[in-house]
């Protein structure tokens, strides 16, 4: 009998313990309340933005871009000072441009982002074989690189030697390089440019030149002593050449 009575009591304590643990799950109501409405979920798929939303947010952003596109440079076009113009071939290296003035023509325009790489005159006079001249110009600056011989040297022909040019103003001296109007347009500098050549020693030769719109766009060499007419000169370095041109972007090449 005692067994059955504490059989009773255990069962009686499971009840219990079972009726609490509900109290733990979620009421039917309160599950349905968590989740939205068929309603609530049409409202809500109403603001995501659809493909026409897309489509016209695309043509009022083009709208307001200021950028003309084209193909070649943007002298010939009309448009306010500010706008800027790409050229969608990159003609020459130069692909972005901004409207700087009214009216018409490249002195209306100016280069933003352009770079010719590097041009080799083939005007090039009393250099040695192999010998060169490069022109580069980055937006509007412009930098001249010497070299072609052993070490990145500059070599040019003995004075007297068939392929050597003096230059007027010191026969025995100077050397010309580019001949007058041999620097070509797109390249020239705003004002006459000069700095030092050196041996691979840094023993002064004398002087480099690059004579601008004032002095014939040439370039030549300015030796402190006469050129010698028994060798070469083969070791030739040169302090940097980079100037500002004002010049149009290089039509040619």
């Amino acid at each position: 009998m005692d067994k059955l009575k504490e059989t009773i009591k255990l069962i009686g304590k499971d009840i219990y313990n079972l009726n609490n643990s509900q109290k733990n799950f979620l009421s039917l109501n309160k599950a349905y309340s968590l989740f939205p409405t068929f309603a609530g979920l049409q409202n809500q798929t109403s603001r995501l933005a659809t493909k026409n939303d897309l489509e016209e947010l695309k043509r009022n952003v083009e709208a307001n871009d200021t950028d003309l596109k084209g193909e070649g440079f943007p002298y010939d076009l009309k448009a306010d000072i500010g706008t800027t113009y790409v050229d969608t071939t990159a003609k020459n290296g130069a692909y972005k441009w901004i409207k700087k003035s009214p009216g018409t023509g490249w002195r209306t325009w100016s280069i933003l982002a352009g770079d010719t790489g590097s041009v080799r005159p083939n005007n090039i006079q009393s250099n040695l074989d192999n010998a060169y001249i490069e022109l580069r110009r980055i937006n509007s600056t412009v930098e001249i690189t010497f070299g072609g011989l052993k070490w990145g040297w500059f070599g040019i022909k003995r004075r007297g030697s068939e392929g050597y040019y003096p230059q007027s103003s010191d026969k025995e001296r100077n050397v010309t390089i580019l001949p007058i109007g041999g620097l070509p347009l797109g390249f020239r500098p705003t004002g006459s440019k000069i700095g030092i050549m050196m041996n691979d020693k840094g023993k002064r030769y004398g002087t480099w030149y690059v004579g601008g719109s004032t002095d014939k766009n040439h370039v030549r060499l300015q030796f402190d002593d006469p050129v010698p007419t028994d060798q070469d000169i083969t070791d030739i370095r040169f302090t940097n050449m980079t100037y500002t041109t004002d010049d149009p972007w290089p039509e040619n090449l």
